[in-house]
């Protein structure tokens, strides 16, 4: 069984360093509306071996919720 932790509303606060921390142990799916800090952050959770799935959404939006549902992570 693969652990995940999944992280929404990722900025440059609290969901930055949640991700980082359980990036050690877990398999992280980051979503965030802002394209950029989600590409910045998995870019370091990789340099340092985590694994990360990420997903630029807003999850008060229904389509953009629906497509996290349709994806296997």
């Amino acid at each position: 069984m693969i652990a995940i932790a999944v992280i929404a509303g990722v900025g440059p606060g609290l969901g930055f360093s949640l991700a980082k921390k359980f990036s050690g142990e877990y398999k992280v799916v980051l979503l965030s509306r802002n394209q950029d800090k989600l590409n910045g952050l998995a870019l370091e959770i990789t340099k340092n071996g985590g694994e990360v799935f990420f997903l630029a959404l807003d999850l008060m939006i229904n389509t953009d919720f629906r497509q996290l549902e349709s994806r296997r992570i």
